[in-house]
């Protein structure tokens, strides 16, 4: 194994990503249901059981995602002992996580959702350029290695996380547009965005294995 530090990084930044999922998943269904449901009436109906599980439930989601955060910085300083590239999304990873909990405290004490929402695009702007980092420094780690096979498949990748930004702009630029021309564009921006992250969720698991084996 040529890059033993950029596979065990690069491993634990894939187990972090599937971690972010399941804990975000979980979270967004319980969020979900108190949007429709009285909670109140429920726990009423069903008993203080369901308000237990409810509650085991967003505490194992919060923790999936807490841990995502420390398996991905983790995961990112290690890889970059073999490619400075990755000090990239570590340090932006950081400060989006100090600027979480900042902002946190300050939308509790005054609940400014504009600050919110801005937090919220830093966050998906420092995704995407972890993901570009991988890509292409996975890229240039094949190329070392001879793994032509490997680049073809980088650059393909490369170009679906191109794809999902122009489309994420334009669904921006839509706000000049009718309602439903920014339904359509939402809708379309978020199917691209599902499809690029699994694309590049399996291609993160092709590149770990190809590190392992050279």
């Amino acid at each position: 194994m040529t890059y033993k530090n950029a596979y065990r990084g690069i491993e634990k930044i894939h187990i972090a990503e599937i971690m972010l999922i399941i804990g975000t998943f979980l979270l967004s269904m319980i969020q979900a249901l108190f949007s429709t449901i009285d909670f109140d009436k429920l726990i009423e109906d069903t008993g203080t059981a369901l308000g237990i599980i409810i509650v085991i439930i967003v505490v194992i989601g919060m923790i999936l995602t807490i841990a995502a955060d420390i398996y991905n910085i983790w995961g990112l300083k290690i890889a970059s002992l073999d490619d400075s590239m990755f000090y990239i999304p570590f340090f932006l990873s950081i400060l989006i996580i100090i600027a979480d909990t900042v902002i946190g405290i300050i939308l509790f004490i005054t609940d400014k959702s504009v600050i919110n929402l801005v937090i919220d695009r830093a966050e998906e702007i420092v995704e995407l350029v972890q993901m570009v980092v991988v890509v292409v420094v996975s890229s240039k780690l094949a190329k070392t290695l001879n793994g032509t096979s490997h680049i073809k498949k980088s650059r393909v990748v490369l170009w679906i996380i191109i794809v999902n930004v122009v489309f994420s702009f334009g669904l921006g630029a839509s706000s000049l547009l009718t309602d439903a021309h920014n339904k359509v564009l939402y809708g379309i921006s978020e199917a691209l965005e599902i499809i690029s992250f699994i694309v590049y969720l399996i291609y993160v698991d092709m590149t770990i294995k190809f590190l392992k084996k050279n």
